[in-house]
């Protein structure tokens, strides 16, 4: 017989469990490795997966981009697991090139303090690190994100101890398990990626009758000879204007371009860039800025006067539109 002691500090006041009482315990589950952490293959498979929340697993399709997610020494994250426990996890089918899984946990190139949860492709920032050891992270599998591989739209922060984000035996908490996988950032208008500008739309060029407000992924519009929506604008005489931030992936001096029938005219954190705020065909004009790496305020405004209704914003040449990835609605 092998008997099993439970001691307290002191050594005292041990019990005995026997056979027979430790078999009317009940056993839990196998435990599932944490995501963000190792990466998995089993014994007969090559394949390699990153695992995700509630044991979801996506196969990673290439060499390169593992090194691209998770660095150049990516294989040392690899552990074997025997086939056996392969039914234990599900299959969640390939990992997106350049998107990490969620649950990892990262920083910035550049921002060594500000740390970020991945949960279903929105970056998530940790407000204070206090409670850090209570999620029981290992620093070692924090990976460095750069800029310029991806950019993940912001999330809102995790400014309160979440007891399911400290769970590593990956039981969920059922009440946070939803936020921890399956979030979405909510405005009054519903559900949306936060990607992209918020458009207030008028009717006049004044700014002061506004019909409706929508998120637009761009500034890329050929209206011809109609209007954003019928149910609310005339096809002459309207506006809008476009507010939110834009990501600035690194230090330099920076060309914008609006190009536009009619009017339009472009601000970066209160300062004009571009004033091409006059009645004409569509014409192109650009301006100049430095700006530093990160979020910067953004307004862009533009008037229909009559005829064609035209409105693009561009940067680095008057054909490259400003991408949705580094937009966003405040």
């Amino acid at each position: 017989r092998k008997d099993i002691f439970f001691l307290d500090k002191d050594f005292n006041n041990i019990r005995t469990v026997t056979n027979s009482q430790l078999s009317e315990l009940s056993l839990g589950q196998n435990i599932k490795l944490r995501p963000g952490t190792y990466l998995m293959k089993l014994i007969s498979d090559p394949k390699v997966y990153a695992v995700e929340p509630a044991g979801v697993i996506k196969h990673i399709s290439s060499p390169a981009q593992a090194e691209l997610l998770f660095g150049t020494d990516w294989k040392g994250r690899v552990i074997d697991l025997p086939d056996s426990l392969y039914q234990d996890y599900k299959d969640g089918g390939v990992l997106k090139d350049n998107r990490h899984p969620t649950g990892m946990v990262f920083r910035y190139q550049g921002e060594p303090d500000d740390y970020y949860l991945l949960t279903n492709g929105y970056s998530r920032k940790f407000v204070s690190l206090v409670s850090w050891d209570g999620y029981h992270f290992n620093k070692n599998f924090i990976s460095d994100v750069a800029y310029q591989n991806v950019l993940y739209p912001a999330g809102a922060d995790i400014d309160v101890y979440k007891v399911a984000l400290a769970d590593t035996a990956q039981t969920l908490i059922v009440d946070e398990a939803d936020d921890l996988i399956n979030y979405r950032k909510n405005e009054e208008e519903g559900v949306y990626t936060n990607s992209g500008l918020k458009g207030d739309y008028y009717t006049g060029s004044d700014f002061k009758t506004k019909e409706f407000t929508r998120t637009d992924k761009n500034i890329n519009f050929s209206w011809g000879s109609g209007n954003p929506d019928d149910q609310y604008l005339n096809d002459d005489y309207f506006s809008v204007r476009w507010t939110g931030q834009i990501n600035i992936p690194e230090e330099k001096n920076y060309t914008f371009y609006t190009c536009s029938d009619d009017g339009s005219r472009l601000y970066i954190d209160g300062t004009q860039v571009v004033d091409n705020w006059s009645s004409h065909r569509v014409t192109c004009k650009s301006g100049q800025i430095t700006l530093t790496r990160g979020r910067h305020d953004i307004k862009v405004e533009y008037y229909e006067k009559n005829g064609g209704a035209y409105m693009k914003l561009s940067w680095g040449d008057e054909s490259t539109t400003i991408p949705t990835e580094v937009l966003f609605r405040q």
